[in-house]
């Protein structure tokens, strides 16, 4: 297959009006290079835990959402069920070694997927672009940056929890972390949807303090289940508290972070008022 390749560039090369040999051997030499370094291992690797990121029911779904809206609750045991229903602390919690049911889809909800906080974060840009259009505030570039904001605030969430965890010598994975810490939106969704129906009501305050909780509450539970290991493990350094303390300052940021995300009572409509009034 490679060779095939090689020689259909060589072909186009020499239409171009390069030699075809000296561009076949820099073409092997290439492939060659690239297999050595073992660049191509890394997407298996990459798609398969994607795959298992994604690979989840309704009934994962259902409970998950559960879980995120109420995550002070304690776990429950299953009756009978070889996995528990909040799922088990004792059980590794990564994406690769997550239980899996007869369907083969995950069970254990303690566990991180990245298909609520992809659903929850499109949704997120949709309804804050639909209450700026009930404020008459929209405009076209509402939706893009409004995605735009929200995508850079979660990346520079992520890329700083993963040097900290990194410091502290925890292996936490980079898609674990950002699908726990995308779980915001779920919270974020229901910020603006309160803010919708309460307008500048104080009442909405209470509602944000709630939610706010939640997504704190939430990614506080799940990463406690990452136990400090990988270069402490390795040398048998004993664990510090600089995990725990990565994952309470994680914790606390969200509810900041969940404040920029939430947007203003006042819109276009508020403030053209008072000019209509003057001219009239």
């Amino acid at each position: 297959m490679g060779s095939l390749v090689n020689a259909g560039v060589g072909a186009m090369a020499g239409q171009m009006g390069f030699n075809e040999a000296l561009t076949g051997m820099a073409m092997n030499q290439l492939g060659s290079q690239v297999q050595a370094s073992g660049a191509l291992s890394w997407f298996p690797y990459i798609f398969l835990s994607l795959q298992q990121l994604f690979n989840v029911g309704h009934s994962y779904i259902f409970r998950k959402m559960i879980l995120l809206l109420c995550p002070f609750m304690k776990k429950m045991e299953g009756q009978g069920a070889p996995t528990p229903v909040w799922g088990d602390s004792s059980s590794a919690v990564s994406s690769g070694a997550a239980a899996l049911g007869p369907d083969g889809l995950k069970v254990d909800i303690e566990t991180p997927d990245l298909y609520i906080p992809l659903m929850s974060y499109v949704t997120y840009v949709l309804m804050y672009g639909m209450q700026r259009g009930i404020l008459r505030d929209f405009r076209p570039e509402v939706l893009p940056s409004t995605a735009s904001f929200a995508m850079v605030l979660l990346f520079l969430e992520v890329g700083g929890a993963k040097m900290g965890f990194y410091l502290s010598g925890s292996s936490v994975p980079v898609m674990d972390i950002f699908a726990n810490c995308g779980y915001k939106y779920v919270s974020a969704c229901l910020m603006v949807l309160a803010r919708i129906l309460l307008g500048k009501s104080p009442l909405y305050y209470a509602f944000f303090a709630y939610f706010g909780a939640c997504a704190a509450w939430a990614i506080r539970r799940f990463l406690l289940h990452f136990e400090p290991q990988g270069v402490q493990q390795q040398y048998g350094v004993p664990a510090s508290n600089l995990h725990n303390h990565i994952i309470m300052g994680l914790a606390i940021a969200q509810i900041p972070l969940c404040w920029l995300l939430t947007p203003s009572a006042v819109g276009a409509a508020v403030l053209v008022a008072p000019s209509v009034m003057t001219s009239a």
